[in-house]
């Protein structure tokens, strides 16, 4: 049985979740207004081996907006467990691919600590979205 509750009942359950989706969005949003990033900074060299720049950009702004647009929808209308928790899993393979890139330049970056943290905080969203669907559907 889906219990549906009111998007203020739920808000601060949520808030993860708002925040990963748009800081992903933003990512993509900015890799995709400033196409010289990864040309100008050799610890993008690695992510820039995988894909361009521009298609890292539209990944995380797709991504990131799927989880926007899911949790839009899941406040305001009807429970989406399960598609919260898709787009939880394809944003946290996004950071880890992010954070893989940063690492594969072999240079230190700050990021390498961020990202890695970010991917913790989708696996915890993932985590809770889960338990929504076990109880949506039980």
């Amino acid at each position: 049985m889906t219990v549906h509750l009111r998007f203020q009942d739920t808000l601060h359950l949520r808030v993860p979740e708002w925040i990963a989706a748009a800081m992903m969005a933003d990512w993509g949003r900015k890799l995709l207004a400033h196409d010289d990033i990864f040309a100008r900074q050799s610890s993008f060299a690695g992510m820039a081996a995988i894909m361009p720049q521009w298609a890292w950009g539209v990944w995380a702004l797709i991504l990131g907006g799927l989880g926007l647009i899911a949790l839009a929808i899941n406040g305001f209308w009807v429970a989406t467990p399960f598609l919260r928790m898709a787009a939880s899993f394809g944003r946290l393979f996004l950071w880890l691919q992010i954070q893989f890139g940063l690492l594969a330049a072999g240079l230190p970056t700050t990021g390498t600590s961020i990202y890695i943290g970010i991917a913790a905080l989708e696996l915890w969203n993932l985590y809770r979205a889960g338990g929504d669907a076990r109880r949506a559907v039980s």
